[in-house]
């Protein structure tokens, strides 16, 4: 009974330890396919279950994505607002073949209450995009006339506060359009996927921007208000 005991507190504990070092973005060893998620606004109790094998038949986990602690990380995790969103790597008929904690493999059901996003989905139908501020390098990485780092570099308007809506994905790099709203005092689509209103935007510059090195992302995605 004791050793029992012992075990189930060391995983706890290893449990609180992982969560503590998750961020809202977190590195992984490949950016896979896309993206998958528990489907939050389709299900009343959103509980997600990880496994370790392909069949779905060992259990990794189970907890609600909206827990202040859980069992690893994913690529993006914000529990106050339920996001558990992870790399997809594969998938089987009947699983997502998934990357936790940066290199771990586990599986999640494929059924409907998962959602599974393409890096093109993910991206073109985010609220929006900019560039990272958090390296001097990538944040003065220029916006290019065509995907090519030799070609033209495009100027916004404001660099300082940006928001740009994806247009196209190609590879590792992004067609992007300025939102021309974003400065504004009074932005009329404020809260909206850029996508609804972007081609309001007629006199807007258009360019190209990596939006990802291997397997690290350099660029924020906006995907809630």
């Amino acid at each position: 009974m004791a050793k029992r005991f012992l075990l189930l507190t060391a995983v706890l504990f290893s449990w609180t330890l992982i969560y503590s070092q998750c961020q809202y973005e977190n590195e992984t060893k490949t950016l896979g396919i896309g993206l998958v998620e528990y489907d939050n606004y389709n299900h009343k109790e959103p509980v997600i279950q990880i496994f370790e094998d392909p069949n779905l038949t060992d259990l990794f986990a189970k907890w609600s994505v909206y827990e202040d602690e859980a069992p690893c990380c994913a690529k993006f995790h914000k529990s106050d607002y339920g996001i558990a969103e992870f790399v997809v790597i594969d998938s089987t008929s009947n699983s997502y073949k998934i990357l936790t904690n940066n290199d771990e493999i586990k599986y999640i059901p494929k059924t409907i209450d998962y959602v599974f996003w393409s890096w093109e989905e993910y991206l073109t139908e985010s609220f929006g995009i900019r560039r990272k501020r958090d390296d001097i390098n990538i944040k003065n990485q220029p916006i290019k006339s065509s995907p090519d780092l030799n070609s033209s570099t495009i100027q916004l308007p404001d660099e300082r506060y940006e928001l740009l809506c994806v247009l196209a994905v190609k590879d590792d790099w992004i067609k992007i359009k300025y939102d021309c709203f974003y400065n504004k005092d009074n932005n009329q689509n404020e809260g909206m996927p850029c996508s609804t209103y972007i081609s309001e935007c007629t006199d807007s510059a258009i360019g190209w921007l990596k939006w990802k090195n291997d397997n690290k992302l350099l660029i924020d995605i906006f995907t809630m208000p």
